[in-house]
């Protein structure tokens, strides 16, 4: 009774609190905050620079917000009746959350020391390469 679906067979046990949400989790990541940090100070800087564009994306986030409050209106009984699948997907989502945590640490990180590591990668492989090169040549 207790079987994994295929594909979680080498995923851990999910050790999170009862209730967790997987989008939660996904969005406390310091990877995905800080990358979501920079996007919002990126789309704030270009709306103040371009006041058309501030305009039409106004606009546009007045529509999604309606359109999004109208769905979850709509979608609630939905939903309601599909509870225990949709538990189901988080517990899996949650599990494969822990098995991305423990293989990628770098997901602990903000994006910001993320790029600065894979930055400082790419140069020591392009030394290595450079290296490479020459002693094929000399």
């Amino acid at each position: 009774m207790n079987q994994r679906p295929t594909g979680v067979r080498n995923m851990p046990a999910n050790n999170n609190q009862k209730g967790s949400s997987a989008a939660a989790r996904l969005a406390k990541l310091p990877v995905v905050h800080s990358a979501c940090a920079k996007l919002l100070v990126l789309y704030a800087d270009t709306t103040c620079s371009h006041p058309s564009l501030k305009a039409a994306c106004e606009v546009l986030e007045n529509r999604v917000t309606a359109l999004s409050a109208a769905a979850c209106i709509r979608v609630s009984p939905v939903m309601a009746k599909l509870e225990p699948q949709l538990s189901i997907a988080n517990d899996v989502a949650c599990k494969g959350l822990d098995w991305l945590e423990t293989r990628f640490p770098a997901l602990h990180s903000p994006i910001e020391e993320v790029m600065a590591t894979a930055k400082t990668k790419m140069h020591e492989l392009q030394d290595a390469v450079s290296i490479a090169a020459i002693g094929t040549m000399g």
